[in-house]
């Protein structure tokens, strides 16, 4: 399995236990996809599903049951390993996207790991069983 793969499809979708982000991209502009979990980093380590790349900005997707602290720590060890391996695929600013089967931390805002989080990511998207963002 190729870890890297670069696209122009209009529609794009990551998949993975019931989630599913929707990517459009009408201009059918350069993406990078990344498979991180599983691939880039072995599975027995913390990382986050997905990645991908488009124009100047990174996003970290992270396809989730419940525990969403869980998944803020898979996107900040991925984003880690990209700053200290990859930085070259890598774009600032940096968005984290959460998609989870259920929202299982009620004031996730309030936490430290979310306001550290928050300080490496410009922006933080944690949705419920599918989301779709347009690039």
């Amino acid at each position: 399995m190729e870890c890297f793969h670069y696209t122009s499809q209009k529609k794009l979708s990551l998949k993975e236990k019931g989630r599913t982000l929707f990517i459009n991209n009408p201009e059918e502009k350069k993406l990078l996809k990344i498979k991180i979990d599983g691939c880039l980093i072995e599975k027995n380590n913390q990382a986050c599903d997905f990645g991908f790349g488009v124009e100047r900005c990174s996003h970290f997707v992270e396809l989730k049951g419940g525990n969403i602290s869980h998944a803020l720590d898979q996107l900040m060890a991925s984003l880690s390993y990209f700053e200290q391996n990859l930085a070259q695929h890598l774009t600032k600013p940096s968005q984290a996207i959460i998609v989870a089967s259920k929202n299982g931390v009620p004031n996730l805002k309030a936490t430290p790991k979310y306001r550290s989080a928050k300080k490496k990511f410009s922006d933080i998207c944690i949705k419920t069983v599918q989301h779709t963002v347009t690039v």
